[in-house]
């Protein structure tokens, strides 16, 4: 199995033929008011203290003990695209600690519908002592399941070497209701904040946010500087690149530029830079996210901040400061949304599943007796552990096999993908994840195991931790992955593929064939079975009736 980074700015582009032109009429259809004066809202402020020389170093380990090797397939100039092919004019930022790219911030996200060890990389840009603003599609993602479960900050990293520190702890995270209601084809809200609970901000420096009218800004000069990630081979070692240039139209609601960028530079503020009392003045104008290719032309593009757009950011600032209590859990329920304008998300300590981590979860005295490479060994004391119901413990001991197993075909690597999957849907020890559950599952179903396949079944069949489907798609993978666990002598799978053909569910209805599958399952002495064809039998059914003698007689 390979562990790639897979990109936050999931299609991002479109082939469907629309121009430019076209994407301004609909922005018109919602557009809030042009700007008709330049509004500085907020001030940059540049950094209070010098950090130290050398920062925080991190290691592979700290992403999973993974190296996560970019998919050859993402190095074509298709998402976020490169403007001047051959000649990208991009350049490496090699002191990340100068302001203002001291301001931009890596992140690497976990969703609930992303394989397990499968990040996705981001860019933010400090706002304020503890805010970073960024693309909402970097923390939200509507096919990947909503909020990302994991997130990790890297204020200004450069390869290994983190200058202002590793942040992964508990953070608020608030996105316009307008982008998750309406879907990611209206880029005009893609826009979100993160409240961390450290004052980095005030070490970084952060850039103040302005709202320009269409003069203003088609005359300046912007700088766009991020994460790309067709120069990142391995996620644990990020750079800094950046460009700068002119914004090429400017939309009511968004900025087009031909500044080169990739995926990964999602999020990237577009600053600018101002004099103001003798001093330079920072100031953040729109944010990237976005690149596509028309018959018309190529442009990269992002939400403009208008004052609306900002008041809005800042209020929800606000209302943060004056009572923190109201944004401790997710929010999704009408009244909240009515009340406060966001929706809210806070998100997790620790993804439990790194290497790391869960390493220290356990005794020094297991990790000391233990063979540090054999999985088996992991995988035995896991047993040990769940049999005793210490599920923290048998977490980390699954989770270690899972790392160790490096043979596809080796038969306990599906049982402890199979064991994992039941943890994340229990929700025992970790938060319950059917997303994840189902990856897990499908990958030891694709190992031959049984009770995966039938899982995966129960999940379509309950709508958990699949992609949203009509009744017809849902019934039709229900019936598929029953099948397989019936093929493979699953007495459960094979009542229920008989009882989904009676019913005509997923597959064509034959109350034939669903006496067929009946009979199976009830040789094997599934009692459901049993009782269905006594049913039958009753109803006058005579095929029914003489299996029913053939299990008696035995």
């Amino acid at each position: 199995m390979e562990f790639k980074i897979s990109y936050c700015t999931i299609k991002l582009f479109s082939l469907c033929g629309f121009v430019v032109s076209s994407l301004f009429q609909i922005n018109n259809c919602n557009s809030m008011e042009a700007e008709k004066e330049d509004r500085i809202l907020t001030r940059c402020a540049y950094p209070s203290f010098s950090s130290p020389e050398a920062g925080e170093h991190f290691s592979s380990d700290f992403f999973n003990n993974r190296k996560n090797q970019i998919d050859d397939e993402k190095r074509k100039e298709s998402i976020l695209m490169w403007l001047n092919r051959g000649g990208d004019k991009r350049q490496p930022i090699l002191n990340t600690k100068e302001f203002p790219y001291s301001t931009q911030a890596y992140f690497t996200a976990i969703f609930p519908r992303t394989a397990i060890f499968t990040s996705e990389i981001g860019t933010g840009t400090f706002i304020d002592k503890d805010v970073i603003l960024t693309a909402a599609h970097v923390v939200y993602s509507h096919e990947k399941g909503g909020y990302c479960t994991s997130l990790k900050c890297i204020p200004a990293a450069h390869e290994r070497i983190a200058p202002y520190g590793i942040f992964s702890e508990n953070r608020i995270v608030l996105v316009s209701p307008k982008y998750i209601e309406k879907g990611p084809d209206y880029k005009q809200y893609d826009y979100a904040i993160i409240i961390t609970r450290s004052a980095i901000g005030e070490r970084t420096g952060y850039l103040g946010l302005a709202a320009l009218k269409e003069d203003t800004l088609q005359g300046i000069e912007v700088t766009i500087a991020g994460y790309p990630g067709d120069k990142i081979e391995d996620i644990s070692s990020p750079t800094m690149w950046g460009m700068s240039g002119k914004l090429t139209t400017i939309g009511p609601e968004e900025l087009y530029h031909d500044i080169d960028t990739y995926a990964g530079q999602s999020g990237s503020g577009i600053w600018y830079k101002m004099k103001h009392e003798n001093k330079a003045e920072y100031l953040l104008v729109g944010i990237h996210a976005y690149g596509t290719e028309e018959k018309e032309g190529l442009y990269n593009y992002g939400p403009r901040l208008t004052k609306k757009k900002g008041e809005e950011i800042l209020g929800w600032i606000e209302a943060f400061r004056k009572d923190p209590s109201k944004f401790k859990a997710e929010h999704h329920e009408p009244k909240h949304i009515q009340e406060h304008g966001v929706i809210v998300m806070q998100i997790g300590e620790e993804e439990r599943f790194n290497n790391e981590e869960t390493l220290k979860l356990l005794p020094p005295e297991v990790i000391s007796k233990m063979n540090r490479e054999d999985g088996l060994d992991w995988y035995e004391q896991g047993l040990g552990y769940e049999s005793s119901k210490d599920d923290k413990l048998a977490f980390a001991c699954f989770q270690q096999a899972f790392l160790r197993f490096q043979e596809p075909k080796n038969q306990k690597n599906r049982e402890v993908k199979h064991k994992l999957a039941v943890m994340y849907s229990l929700g025992r020890y970790v938060n319950r994840n059917p997303y994840q559950a189902v990856i897990l599952w499908k990958e030891a179903a694709a190992l031959g195991h049984i009770k995966a396949m039938f899982n995966v079944a129960l999940m379509y069949e309950k709508g958990e931790g699949v992609e949203h489907q009509s009744d017809e798609e849902a019934f039709k993978e229900t019936f598929k992955w029953y099948m397989k666990a019936a093929i493979k002598e699953n007495a459960e799978a094979q009542c229920y593929v008989a009882d989904m053909s009676m019913e005509g569910k997923g597959t064509d209805k034959s109350e034939s064939t669903a006496i067929e599958w009946y009979e199976k399952s009830a040789n094997q002495g599934f009692e459901k079975a049993f009782q269905a064809l006594e049913r039958l039998a009753d109803m006058g059914n005579t095929q029914a009736q003489e299996i029913l003698n053939k299990i008696r007689q035995k």
